[in-house]
């Protein structure tokens, strides 16, 4: 694990500030991402292909094909032990990444079924206040785990949403929850 981490250190030395940031820009997310999206919500848009390709080459990108209405759609993540090598660059870049990538990625992930997806939307908008996002998959994922019996789950989603001020789907949701939990 020394090893990996001092080769991980020694390979980024050489990669131009650009590459960086768009790796960096990549390790704020907690899903993968299609190249589209990364290269929307990058400050240099230009970077994305040379980060793509430098890092797959050194095996710092975990790749997947998500398979989208009939269409196979690569997707991107940076490694764990890339991300730990970029914490302080991709802190610094969150909150305009996390503000310019919640609307875009919900448009493209609102009628998911696998709840990662909106979590991460969730979680983006959480982090710049964007409270329309927030409120959607509060509406989406809150009502359908109180159908399903998952009220703290809810419960949890709906007051961490409440945090960014009084939205109604937030409400509705916490409060069918608290009437079942009791609290």
């Amino acid at each position: 694990d020394f090893r990996a981490n001092v080769l991980v250190g020694e390979l980024l030395v050489d990669q131009p500030a650009a590459q960086l940031d768009a790796l960096a820009t990549l390790a704020v997310f907690a899903e993968p991402i299609s190249e589209f999206t990364w290269t929307a919500v990058c400050d240099d848009p230009s970077a994305v292909p040379d980060a793509v390709d430098t890092a797959q080459r050194r095996g710092l990108l975990e790749t997947s094909t998500i398979s989208r209405q009939e269409e196979r759609i690569p997707h991107v993540l940076v490694s764990g032990l890339l991300r730990a090598h970029l914490a302080n660059r991709a802190s610094a870049l969150t909150k305009g990444v996390a503000a310019r990538a919640a609307p875009l990625l919900w448009e493209l992930w609102r009628d998911d079924a696998d709840e990662a997806r909106p979590l991460e939307c969730h979680r983006l908008a959480l982090l710049t206040g964007d409270r329309s996002v927030a409120d959607a998959v509060v509406e989406r994922l809150g009502h359908r785990w109180v159908n399903q019996s998952r009220y703290a789950d809810a419960k949890t989603l709906a007051e961490a949403t409440l945090e960014l001020g009084p939205l109604f789907e937030s409400y509705h949701a916490a409060a069918r929850a608290n009437q079942t939990l009791g609290n």
